[in-house]
């Protein structure tokens, strides 16, 4: 049996039987891995206090058993606390909808150091504008939406679906020259709409040609790009929702099933499907 001493990040825990807890976990030395915590909905000092909830960094001892699916984890602490989060609605529904992504678009035992480390910072900011909104009422709106859009790019990076916003697909045209840009239904980026009415047998520039996709228009596909490259600027409330939908429909195309927590931070950001 194998133990292992890491810093970890809580995904999702459920409750088992009387008094124990299964818990996903993110860890920064052997990646995603499900562990479960005997006792743990009766310990006081091996699992004190919120180290079993969300929003936390934790420092954690596990052991891995050979052929079986579930580590054991022996305890844990919490080193960094980003419980804020929860003090306000709009961080608190982004927060949750981030772990729910990383447990789905990350693999079993694949270390992953660099995402750690990325969701380890979004939470952290998360936590710092949320106590900013609880205390003056006056943090940027959009802030959380757009701390939300870097990290699931960051995420589809990581999980090899990176998403190419500079040149169309297909051709290879540069972004500035495309006139219509459209995701790929591949997904991985975006295409020229004229190959579309191409395949259609409609010429592109006709009166009648609606592409079937959204049109990515230069705002959007500005703010697009300024997510890769660490630009802080707060975009307008059109492009974060048009950003909302498009980082939907690149993740949809990846996963299995939809994500639980959506409709809730639907219902608090005001997106839409």
């Amino acid at each position: 049996m194998e133990e292992i001493t890491s810093s970890c990040l809580i995904l999702r825990t459920r409750p088992f039987g009387e008094s124990d807890i299964i818990a996903v976990l993110l860890s920064s030395s052997v990646g995603k891995l499900s562990a479960i915590a005997k006792g743990a909905r009766r310990s006081k000092r091996r699992f004190a206090g919120s180290a079993l909830e969300p929003f936390g960094e934790l420092s954690v001892r596990i052991s891995q058993r050979p052929g079986r699916s579930l580590a054991l984890l022996h305890e844990c602490r919490v080193a960094q606390s980003y419980h804020a989060i929860a003090s306000d609605l709009a961080a608190y529904a982004w927060g949750c909808y981030l772990l729910e992504l990383t447990e789905q678009m990350t693999a079993e035992a694949e270390p992953c150091p660099a995402l750690y480390d990325r969701l380890r910072q979004t939470l952290a900011d998360l936590a710092t504008v949320a106590a900013a909104t609880s205390e003056t009422s006056g943090a940027a709106p959009g802030k959380t939406s757009q701390l939300g859009h870097r990290y699931i790019t960051a995420l589809l990076e990581t999980a090899g679906w990176g998403v190419d916003f500079t040149t169309c697909a297909i051709c290879g045209s540069a972004a500035a020259d495309i006139t219509q840009p459209i995701v790929d239904p591949r997904g991985g980026g975006m295409v020229c709409a004229r190959h579309e009415a191409e395949n259609q047998g409609i010429d592109a520039e006709a009166p009648d040609f609606r592409p079937s996709r959204r049109v990515i228009f230069p705002e959007l596909l500005a703010y697009m790009h300024a997510l890769g490259s660490g630009d802080e600027t707060l975009a307008e409330a059109e492009v974060l929702k048009a950003a909302d939908l498009l980082l939907e429909r690149l993740v949809d195309h990846h996963l299995t099933r939809i994500p639980r927590s959506r409709d809730f931070l639907i219902k608090v950001v005001g997106s839409s499907t």
